[in-house]
């Protein structure tokens, strides 16, 4: 099979082909539970921050798959990648107990080139998670890829994050204490370089996708970088470097179940990304 068969050109957008509403991807979709590749810009469910916004992965989840589905876990609203929804309270209950002592890998892009050496390094920093409020956590930092900048682009770096504890934008702050912090974060990051890498690359995101998940039972899932988003870095130097390094940024665009979208919306992506 041609490379072109394995990598698609350009990646479909997360749409359906005959709907204007938004299509959550699936990864993996069991008897108790569900893995989906949350596109970044949505919202897991209701509720503090999400107050107001349309588009809301538990509602969205729930029409597309006509049943009830209950978060085991969570990813910021501007974080795209692998995320768990269970069929039952006591299904997610067990999970969540499951992924609480499983491994979970991001990947982050992020501000220069990465000066803290090719071995890991674990940040052990408190950080605070609201109302004056500080406790305890740890992050495990592996370079991936890095270029210096040059007078065609900006320094940047790519690194694998895997977070020990579960605290609110834990690898944002750490890469932000690391003098990293992650391209298009506008709360930790950088808003001059976050402008360059949007109107230069259109990079108009977060650089943090949940890359990996360990589901604690012998299986791991892998979420594909299937925004468009994306597309921008795909000829940088840097992103050549890491795909070359580590496969799994080059994983094709994955949707398990046709969902409410049809039997046939799985068939009719792939012809579309034939196509490309």
């Amino acid at each position: 099979m041609a490379q072109r068969d394995l990598v698609p050109q350009s990646i479909p957008s997360i749409h359906s082909p005959t709907s204007s509403r938004p299509r959550i991807p699936i990864l993996q979709y069991n008897s108790d539970h569900v893995i989906i590749n949350k596109p970044a810009g949505i919202s897991v469910h209701h509720g503090g921050q999400s107050f107001g916004r349309r588009l809301v992965v538990n509602t969205m989840l729930k029409r597309q798959l006509s049943r009830k589905c209950f978060p085991v876990h969570r990813l910021d609203h501007r974080t795209s990648g692998a995320l768990v929804f269970a069929f039952s309270s006591s299904a997610a209950a067990r999970l969540q107990v499951r992924l609480g002592e499983s491994e979970k890998t991001y990947l982050a892009f992020v501000r220069g080139s990465w000066n803290h050496g090719d071995s890991p390094l674990i940040v052990n920093r408190p950080v605070n998670v609201g109302s004056g409020v500080t406790k305890d956590a740890v992050t495990s930092f592996t370079l991936l890829a890095s270029q210096p900048p040059t007078s065609l682009s900006m320094g940047a770096s790519i690194v694998l994050c895997r977070p020990k504890t579960g605290r609110t934008h834990q690898i944002r702050k750490h890469l932000k204490y690391l003098a990293h912090p992650i391209v298009g974060d506008s709360k930790h990051g950088d808003s001059k370089v976050n402008r360059w890498w949007r109107e230069e690359r259109g990079f108009d995101r977060l650089g943090l996708h949940a890359l990996e998940l360990d589901m604690g039972d012998g299986k791991v899932v892998v979420a594909p970088l299937v925004t468009k988003e994306w597309e921008g870095l795909f000829e940088e130097d840097v992103w050549k470097e890491g795909a070359g390094r580590d496969e799994r940024l080059t994983r094709p665009f994955v949707d398990e179940r046709g969902g409410s979208f049809g039997r046939r919306y799985r068939e009719k992506m792939i012809d579309d990304m034939a196509e490309c």
